[in-house]
């Protein structure tokens, strides 16, 4: 069998936990939340390398976050987990720190599996 567009995955869903404390009783847990997203498209990921990798005075600034959050913005289809999401645009939930903490380490986790995907291709193709 050989390769086909129409088998690449299209969306990517990311898991990860995250620790709550209740207060009332002091202990942690271990929560899971989700991210899904659709696969960024290559203008995606050329704008994304753009912002994360500016210059000013003609030295490197990486800018990881910033991009991390554009590319969240641009491709999230939804997130699971969230006892206290809001219904509707649940865009909005994600504006404050810990919301931009979730979305930046969701595109982070993204990132890494389509390029372990993306390797695993090259290295299969020699």
């Amino acid at each position: 069998m050989g390769f086909q567009k129409k088998n690449v995955q299209q969306t990517i869903d990311i898991a990860f936990e995250v620790e709550t404390i209740d207060e009332r009783v002091g202990t942690v847990e271990r929560v899971a939340v989700q991210h899904k997203f659709r696969r960024p498209t290559i203008k995606e990921r050329e704008y994304y390398r753009q912002l994360a990798h500016s210059f000013k005075n003609g030295k490197s600034q990486i800018k990881l976050t910033k991009a991390n959050l554009f590319l969240w913005n641009e491709c999230v289809i939804s997130v699971s987990g969230y006892d206290d999401l809001p219904v509707g645009d649940f865009k909005s939930y994600f504006q404050d720190d810990i919301g931009m903490e979730h979305a930046d380490a969701s595109v982070r986790i993204m990132l890494d599996k389509i390029t372990e995907n993306e390797s695993e291709l090259e290295k299969n193709s020699d």
